[in-house]
C-alpha cells in the first residue's frame, strides 16, 4: 500500500529542509514526534523529502551569495569581485546540471 503525501507530510518536510528536528516539527504540526518518525520512515516520504531539499538548495545560498557580490564590488577590487561571480557561477551549473 503506498504511502500518500498530504498537507501535513509537505510541511514537515519543508520543515526538515529549514533545519527543524523530528520533536520541533511535531510541535509546529501539532502531533506526537513518533508520528513524524514514522512518516520518515516511508520511501515515498523520503523521495518528497529529497525533491523539496533538491527544489530549495539553491535558496539557501542566494542571499550569503548576494552580499559577498555587493561586498566585492563595494571594495572595488577586482579579484574580489572575479572570485565572487566565479563561485555563484560555480553555484548554477551545480543547481541546474547536477540536480
Amino acid at each position: 500500500m503506498a504511502f500518500l503525501i498530504g498537507e501535513k507530510q509537505k510541511r514537515a518536510a519543508t520543515l526538515l529542509w529549514k533545519g527543524l528536528k523530528t520533536p520541533e516539527i511535531a510541535a509546529v504540526l501539532g502531533i506526537h514526534r513518533s508520528t513524524v518518525w514514522r512518516w520518515f520512515q516511508h520511501e515515498e516520504m523520503r523521495e518528497y523529502t529529497q525533491k523539496v531539499f533538491r527544489r530549495n538548495r539553491g535558496r539557501a545560498l542566494r542571499k550569503p551569495m548576494k552580499n559577498a557580490l555587493s561586498e566585492a564590488v563595494e571594495s572595488g577590487d577586482h579579484w574580489r569581485i572575479n572570485a565572487a561571480a566565479n563561485r555563484i557561477l560555480d553555484h548554477c551549473h551545480w543547481v541546474f546540471f547536477d540536480g
